[in-house]
């Protein structure tokens, strides 16, 4: 039976070493160092991607608001004239109506007063003469709405939170591929260790 630790002096506990007492640890292999020396690396390269990201999304942010403002002066919504019926309302297997837009023939006014003919997307069950909300460019083509400010800030945001969630991602997973390397790298020293040590332990 192993002897038992003496109990610590005043009954105080013995305190946590902390991850830089590794380093001074005689029991820490050179591998343990090179892993939380890599993890602490990582970590702080996360970190200071953060400001990073923040400056993408502020850039990001000003470009989509700058080409937001020159899409609403650029862009005209009109009503358009439906030619031809829309196709009847489809209906899924389990019976629900689907909404999904059709190109359908119709006819509206240009900002420049002509009239012009061609397709937009309507809404099935529409008919002919059903007036349909369109937005037209400068040359009186149909075009997508204009980006608003909230789509604009939503994106800046989603573009600085997901490259710096992606930033973190990738350092994991070189993280993880590195203490895989260094875990089979430990079990094949360990093995030879014991190759060497187990004979004279077990007596064969």
């Amino acid at each position: 039976m192993s002897a038992a630790l003496p109990a610590p002096p005043n009954g105080r506990r013995y305190p946590r070493r902390s991850v830089s007492s590794l380093w001074r640890n005689p029991l820490a292999r050179e591998s343990d160092r090179t892993e939380a020396a890599l993890a602490v690396v990582l970590i702080g390269i996360w970190l200071l991607a953060f400001p990073v990201a923040a400056i993408v999304g502020s850039l990001a942010w000003a470009a989509s608001s700058s080409a937001a403002a020159q899409q609403a002066n650029d862009r005209t919504e009109v009503t358009a004239a439906l030619l031809l019926d829309a196709p009847p309302i489809p209906y899924s297997a389990r019976g629900t109506p689907m909404t999904t837009p059709s190109p359908v023939e119709a006819r509206w006014t240009a900002p420049d007063g002509s009239h012009r003919t061609g397709e937009i997307s309507a809404r099935p069950g529409f008919q002919a003469g059903d007036a349909v909300s369109i937005w037209l460019d400068r040359s009186g083509a149909v075009t997508d709405p204009p980006v608003n400010a909230t789509g604009a800030a939503g994106r800046a945001v989603v573009l600085a939170v997901g490259g710096w969630l992606a930033c973190g991602v990738a350092l994991m997973s070189v993280f993880w591929t590195m203490r895989w390397r260094l875990d089979r790298d430990r079990q094949k020293a360990w093995a030879a260790e014991w190759e060497r040590v187990g004979p004279s332990w077990t007596g064969q």
